[in-house]
């Protein structure tokens, strides 16, 4: 399989608001982890601040609507298009939009993200606002039918009718004005979605800016042509039985994986998690994965070529944390590897290699699903390399005896090791 255009060419990396801060993340949130992200992990290949979902509704700080309720009038420009809240997002004023938080990230030597949902917002619809460059209007475009089942602000757009194409161009032309380079694009996996998809996709290609195209939902062989990433599992909590279930998704979508698309398994729930609170079970707190769970989760997503973006806050991160996220040599596996696939799995003990730069390298990851301690065996000669092989420990950075025959390995409960086997 190969890029069908020249982003993404490794697994993007970055921050994500939405595990952290909910839907009601502000604008001094935002630039205290652009601030981290650029001093703490740019140099080893983190870029992306992404601001995630309802940016435009007026939330406050513990997560509430300030205004009408249930739901306040999400304000739009005379063109139907969103525009940020204010009283999260003060640099927005005079119709700025989001410009002015995009141009602080870029300060940074960062790059900007934004989540967007599928389809017009009823507001604009409500209103018939005109479609930018065309006689049509919104109530013209919107399939008042289709709506998303978690979110009642949008209207899926009829793709069939004029104007129709013309919404998206002038929605991307207007985050291409402000600086996006990233787009999650959510609500995705709904049956009218693949021609808001191609559309979307069309529009950012006319945009002249290079934006990453992030989808949640959809088919991985339709989303691979179309966008950089794409979900291949649902919103992922730090719960152990969620990240071992990871494993079989990660098994089934590692063939599409390559220079431009990637299954993403979607963000790390490690560091301080839910300082909104926003659900049952969600109050604040560091994760609830053990350490080695979180090893292993750091380990699959690497070894497997997930991209990675942070869910946590990260200015509360502790050393542990940090660690996880600053190995060079693991860090690398993600970005540099190529033909990740599970290579065996014996009930609980599971097996993955992916190849290196070096032909005569592998990338072994040894994991143990179960609750006990569990030692687990591969042969050399099996991952095509001889039987005499040097054995670098990743995440301790050190190089172990070499072997000759098998590599063994003790693996703790819900642990894993990752190494670099070479030829001798």
């Amino acid at each position: 399989m190969t890029t069908h255009n020249s982003l993404a060419l490794t697994p993007p990396m970055g921050w994500n608001s939405f595990t952290a801060f909910s839907v009601s993340v502000v604008e001094d949130e935002v630039k205290a982890n652009a601030d981290y992200l650029a001093s703490h992990l740019a140099p080893l290949g983190w870029e992306y601040v992404v601001v995630d979902g309802m940016w435009y509704e007026d939330y406050g700080a513990d997560g509430t609507l300030i205004n009408d309720s249930p739901r306040p009038p999400l304000q739009v420009d005379e063109v139907g298009r969103l525009l940020p809240a204010l009283t999260r997002f003060p640099l927005s004023t005079g119709g700025a939009g989001l410009a002015p938080l995009a141009a602080y990230v870029h300060g940074l030597g960062l790059k900007f993200g934004l989540h967007i949902m599928r389809g017009i917002a009823r507001v604009a619809v409500e209103r018939n606002c005109r479609i930018a460059g065309t006689s049509f209007r919104a109530a013209d475009i919107a399939n008042t039918n289709d709506t998303c089942f978690w979110y009642a602000g949008m209207y899926g757009v009829d793709m069939t009718k004029p104007g129709a194409q013309a919404y998206y161009d002038s929605l991307i032309d207007l985050y291409a004005g402000w600086g996006v380079d990233f787009i999650k694009a959510d609500d995705m996996g709904s049956v009218y979605a693949r021609a808001e998809v191609e559309a979307v996709a069309a529009a950012i290609g006319r945009s002249g800016r290079p934006i990453v195209l992030s989808l949640v939902g959809g088919d991985s062989a339709f989303c691979m042509e179309h966008s950089e990433m794409w979900r291949v599992s649902g919103d992922l909590n730090d719960d152990w039985e969620q990240v071992s279930a990871t494993f079989d998704i990660a098994a089934q979508s590692a063939s599409y994986a390559g220079p431009g698309h990637w299954p993403d398994f979607d963000t790390l729930p490690l560091g301080h998690l839910h300082l909104r609170k926003w659900g049952t079970g969600m109050d604040p707190h560091m994760t609830r994965l053990s350490r080695d769970e979180q090893r292993t989760l750091m380990t699959l997503w690497c070894i497997a070529q997930s991209p990675l973006m942070f869910a946590g806050h990260l200015p509360d991160n502790d050393d542990w944390t940090l660690s996880l996220l600053t190995n060079p040599a693991v860090l690398a596996v993600n970005q540099h590897g190529t033909n990740a696939r599970e290579f065996s799995r014996d009930s609980n003990a599971v097996v993955w290699i992916s190849n290196t730069p070096d032909p005569a390298a592998r990338n072994l990851a040894l994991f143990n699903l179960g609750d006990t301690p569990r030692e687990i065996t591969v042969a050399c000669t099996e991952l095509g390399l001889p039987a005499a092989c040097t054995v670098c420990d990743l995440w301790q950075q050190q190089a172990l005896a070499s072997v000759s025959g098998n590599i063994t390995a003790l693996v703790p409960p819900h642990g894993a090791v990752l190494y670099r086997l070479a030829s001798v």
